[in-house]
C-alpha cells in the first residue's frame, strides 16, 4: 500500500489528518480500512509530523478500539451517534 501524501493543513492551528471513510463506504467512496489508516499513522511518525490523526466514516462503537490500535489519535463518529438510540456505547 502507497504512502499517503503528507501536507500541513491551512485551516486548523493544530496539525490535524482526517483520513475518510474508514470502516465503511461513505458518498461513493470505498472504506479505505484500518491497513490504510495504520499506512497513514506510520507515515505521519516517520515524518515527524506532531499531527493528531482522527478517522472518519462509519464509525461505530466496534470500530473504535481498532481505529486507536491502528494509530489514530481519535474518531468522529458524528452520523452514528445521533442515529443511535442508545448512547452507553459511546461512553466508554
Amino acid at each position: 500500500m502507497p504512502e499517503p501524501p503528507i501536507r500541513r493543513s491551512r485551516r486548523t492551528p493544530a496539525p490535524t489528518w482526517l483520513p475518510s471513510p474508514i470502516a465503511a463506504p461513505r458518498k461513493g467512496a470505498r472504506a479505505l480500512g484500518l491497513p490504510a489508516l495504520s499506512v497513514a499513522a506510520g507515515a505521519l511518525a516517520r515524518a515527524g509530523e506532531p499531527t493528531r490523526l482522527y478517522a472518519l466514516g462509519g464509525i461505530t462503537p466496534e470500530a473504535v478500539e481498532g481505529c486507536l490500535s491502528a494509530g489514530a489519535f481519535g474518531v468522529a463518529a458524528i452520523e452514528a451517534v445521533f442515529a443511535a438510540k442508545d448512547l452507553e456505547p459511546w461512553l466508554r
